[in-house]
């Protein structure tokens, strides 16, 4: 099911803030969104853990630009960038990658069929490209680094000669 990735970071999150009011005893309104948004990501992923991972995503991306702070005490900005929180976002980010794909498909509608309309689109660009060329120019194009999709393309109209 879901790793140990998302709760070390909540937990180092949680220890984030423990440490700011210890330390900095007052609170402000980007660690109330961060404390508020902590505390969803953490209830939920008992129950929601994908939701979970996904409003976690989400918050430490708005925490990498300081909209969302974990930490009043100690912060290692460069360019208004949160060091820490791009570094958390990134590892979540690479060991959660199929998660994000998976919303980029769902947000931006690109289906395993529009996929491969646009695969094969490309492929049908190469053949009208490649069709007046004779066998050997064809042969010796296969040899040239060109695209794997203008290659099927020449394959597809050696194939259809050959029929």
């Amino acid at each position: 099911m879901f790793k140990k990735t998302e709760v070390l970071i909540i937990l180092f999150l949680w220890l984030n803030i423990i440490f700011s009011f210890i330390t900095v005893p007052y609170s402000n309104l980007f660690l109330n969104i961060g404390i508020a948004g902590l505390a969803i990501v953490s209830v939920l992923y008992k129950f929601r853990p994908r939701l979970s991972t996904i409003i976690l995503i989400f918050l430490l991306g708005i925490g990498v630009f300081n909209i969302a702070s974990f930490n009043n005490a100690f912060q290692i900005n460069f360019a208004h960038i949160n060091i820490i929180n791009l570094l958390l976002l990134s590892i979540l980010a690479y060991k959660k990658r199929d998660i994000i794909s998976g919303l980029k498909e769902k947000w931006f509608g690109t289906t395993k069929e529009e996929i491969s309309e646009r695969r094969n689109s490309q492929i049908d660009f190469f053949r009208t490209r490649f069709k007046d060329l004779n066998d050997d120019e064809l042969k010796r194009k296969l040899q040239e680094n060109i695209s794997d999709k203008a290659k099927n393309a020449i394959r597809k109209i050696l194939i259809e000669r050959k029929l």
